[in-house]
């Protein structure tokens, strides 16, 4: 995105951003945080290849789509099988078999973005100290 004369801070319009938009921005974020690959691309959703005993695959799901989920489920899913689904719990509990354990509801991060950016010079914003880069 560049600046331009009707969007001068080059800051997107927070209504801009669509489920799946930021369900791979989530997806992504929590991968990159527990070191795992990044996510596959999958029809209806993401897939993340954690490869731990309790989870050895997660699904993120951006919307609910019920025909994807009960193939998935018939077909892939087993135990250490853990769904991320953007949807309200009562629609998709019944879908699921008493195999499944429902957690309570977790929500995608968010925050208000700003009406403005402040300028960045050299690489780092007023006020900001500069650190070293992030290592993993």
């Amino acid at each position: 995105m560049n600046p331009s004369p009707s969007n001068p801070t080059n800051v997107p319009d927070p209504g801009a951003l669509d489920p799946s938009t930021a369900a791979r921005a989530w997806a992504q974020g929590w991968a990159i945080s527990r070191h795992t690959s990044a996510p596959i691309e999958r029809p209806g959703c993401l897939q993340i290849l954690v490869g731990k005993p309790e989870q050895v695959t997660r699904y993120v799901f951006p919307r609910l789509d019920p025909e994807v989920l009960r193939r998935l489920i018939s077909t892939e899913a087993g135990p250490g099988t853990w769904l991320k689904i953007c949807a309200p719990r009562d629609s998709v509990s019944g879908m699921l078999s008493s195999d499944w354990a429902v957690h309570e509801p977790e929500f995608l991060m968010s925050v208000p973005l700003a009406g403005r950016a402040d300028p960045v010079i050299g690489g780092i914003a007023p006020g900001r100290k500069a650190s070293a880069p992030w290592r993993w």
